[in-house]
């Protein structure tokens, strides 16, 4: 009976085990199903439900898996602090397994989050992490992903040379590993880096030669198509462009894959409407707008929009609409890199909060190692005093000595504790400085006035006001990440996107207006790439609104030099109706505020006689500002 009894209770344990493991299972492989058809929510359900089965004890590589799940899950929902700490807690708990496989990849999954999020630094530190540990465990084609990795991340910070070292590192490994697959995914990577810098011909070489692999070797091709499609309509080729564009579209239909058949669609339709097809412009971009829409890719959407504004234009079409939608997706998209950069500003003030208590605990170890050897001396001193009273009083006057030594140092010591809280305090500061969506608020209040208001006069004064908002919200982009100041711009490519901003928004008339800009590459301080952003955002608004009223073929050329003594050169000049010599006094209101706003930084404006109409207007402005 005691043995009836006995194996009942067995078997029982032993089902509840099966069954239990069997469930934790089942919800992990059904979560994988619902992350892979990306339905987010219930993928998060199961993995939550998963994470309450599971226990430390005896699940803990199951943990793991779980919460780098649930990293994806909440990036794909934007909840990005969320998703780099589940991602962290995996590589912890990988770390606690001890699986050095498990952690590099980890690790690397860390360091691509991280790029996503824009932290490129950070994301560098933990793909240079990961690649000593799969150089520790000698996994050649994990290092080679590496290197494609960090290849990558140096295109993206515009480090070619970088770029092209590792891109051809990862490529050579995959020659000796006589992997395919690799090889034509480190030559697609040479490539585009090759298109990036201009030299069309190695850029043509290396994507054939990943063209080449993947056909022999029937491997994914549509992204190596629409890249080489690129380069075709960089180079003119258009029919060559469009084969290929085509050809990246089927295989796209073919994968199933909704969000890149948006994109394939979307290069079509540029290169129609380059091609003057319009018709057929028109059909790809509804066709791209209709799956973008369906799965609210909202940065798919403003492309795409911008295209169809762009046919509106040639054909003569009423295009409010189409403004109305794009301004409604930028602000979506605003509030999208808005959360990023919250995100991307806090993982930076970890980092930076870590290396403040490292500090901090190295001064304590060594106000400790201090105070130890403090100790020493004094029982050397008492020692000796014991034995030879000539010898004590040497000892005391040493210690003395030593003692004075050593409270100073301990009072520098603590000093330096006191700045790093200083430091970590402003820090702080700083984040919520940055982080406060102050641009976006106000520039808000302004169009909601400006759609409500009637007079013709206040919606024009308020639609400046925009204008300048946007002006000084824009150039938060362009803070150079590599920079420890972060107080350096690209002054040139914030000027274009600007320019490009105001032609969106201005050249809504029946008269066009051709802009023509000549833009050198400088670097200069944030304040004042902001200040001549300013003013040429004023010049370029005041000749669209005052300058063309009678004059056909209007035009606005705008040259970005630096002169031989080292400042930055602007110069607008348009063929308007110029300037009367009265409207150039010190105490008109436009010219005054220009002036006012480049004073505090040393620079000026001065006007000279146009070729043959209008008014050229030279702004010239030092690079850094004065100390």
């Amino acid at each position: 009976m005691k043995r009836v009894v006995f194996l009942t209770l067995f078997i029982c344990s032993l089902s509840t085990l099966v069954v239990g493991n069997t469930s934790l299972d089942s919800l992990m492989q059904h979560a994988k199903e619902h992350l892979k058809a990306r339905e987010n929510e219930e993928a998060y359900s199961l993995l939550k439900r998963a994470l309450l089965l599971s226990t430390d004890s005896e699940h803990l590589k199951e943990r793991a898996i779980i919460y780098n799940n649930l990293g994806v899950v909440a990036w794909r929902q934007g909840s990005y602090k969320e998703s780099l700490a589940s991602y962290q807690y995996a590589l912890d708990t990988y770390k606690k397994i001890g699986n050095d496989t498990l952690i590099a990849q980890s690790q690397y999954n860390l360091g691509l989050a991280l790029k996503g999020l824009g932290s490129n630094q950070p994301a560098i530190k933990n793909f240079t992490k990961a690649l000593h540990l799969f150089e520790k465990i000698k996994d050649e084609k994990q290092i080679a992903m590496v290197h494609d990795a960090l290849g990558n991340i140096y295109k993206d910070l515009k480090d070619y040379e970088k770029a092209i070292y590792y891109h051809k590192s990862a490529m050579e490994t995959y020659e000796r590993l006589q992997y395919p697959k690799g090889v034509s995914r480190s030559a697609h990577n040479l490539g585009q880096v090759y298109s990036d810098l201009g030299d069309y011909k190695k850029a043509r070489e290396q994507l054939f030669r990943a063209k080449k692999i993947k056909e022999s070797h029937q491997l994914p091709i549509a992204s190596n198509y629409a890249q080489i499609g690129t380069l075709f309509t960089r180079t003119g080729k258009l029919d060559s462009a469009e084969y290929f564009f085509l050809r990246s579209l089927d295989e796209r239909k073919r994968e199933n894959n909704p969000a890149k058949m948006a994109s394939a669609y979307w290069h079509l339709g540029g290169l129609f409407i380059k091609k003057k097809d319009l018709k057929n412009a028109r059909i790809m971009l509804d066709k791209a707008f209709v799956i973008a829409d369906s799965l609210a890719l909202n940065q798919s959407l403003i492309d795409i929009v911008r295209s169809q504004i762009e046919i509106g234009k040639l054909e003569g079409e009423n295009i409010n609409g189409k403004y109305e939608r794009l301004i409604a997706l930028q602000e979506q998209v605003l509030g999208e890199n808005s959360r990023k950069a919250m995100a991307r500003f806090e993982v930076e003030y970890d980092v930076l909060k870590k290396d403040q208590e490292i500090s901090a605990t190295n001064n304590l170890l060594q106000i400790k190692e201090i105070e130890n050897e403090q100790l020493s001396f004094r029982n050397m001193t008492l020692f000796w005093g014991i034995i030879l009273s000539l010898g004590f009083i040497f000892s005391v006057a040493y210690f003395y000595f030593k003692l004075r030594k050593s409270k100073k140092e301990t009072e520098l010591k603590n000093e330096q504790l006191s700045e790093s809280h200083k430091q970590i305090d402003y820090l702080n500061q700083e984040l919520t400085h940055r982080t406060k969506n102050y641009f976006q608020m106000f520039g808000g209040m302004l169009k909601y006035d400006r759609t409500t208001n009637k007079d013709s006069a206040i919606s024009s004064i308020l639609e400046k006001y925009i204008h300048r908002v946007e002006a000084m919200s824009q150039i938060q982009r362009y803070l150079l990440i590599e920079k420890a100041t972060r107080k350096e711009v690209q002054l040139n490519l914030y000027l274009e996107e600007l320019l490009a901003n105001i032609d969106l928004v201005m050249n809504t008339s029946d008269k066009e207006v051709k802009i023509h800009s000549n833009f050198t590459s400088i670097l200069c301080d944030y304040d004042i790439a902001l200040r001549i952003g300013l003013v040429m955002n004023e010049m370029v608004s005041n000749s669209f609104e005052h300058g063309f009223q009678s004059i056909q073929n209007p035009q606005i050329e705008i040259k970005l030099e630096e002169t031989n003594q080292h400042e930055i050169s602007l110069t607008i000049q348009d063929n308007g109706v110029g300037l009367h010599q009265k409207e150039t006094n010190q105490y008109s209101m436009g010219i005054s505020l220009m002036n006012m706003i480049l004073s505090s930084v040393n620079g000026q404006i001065s006007y000279e006689k146009a070729k043959k109409t209008g008014t050229c207007a030279i702004i010239t402005c030092p690079r850094r500002r004065k100390v």
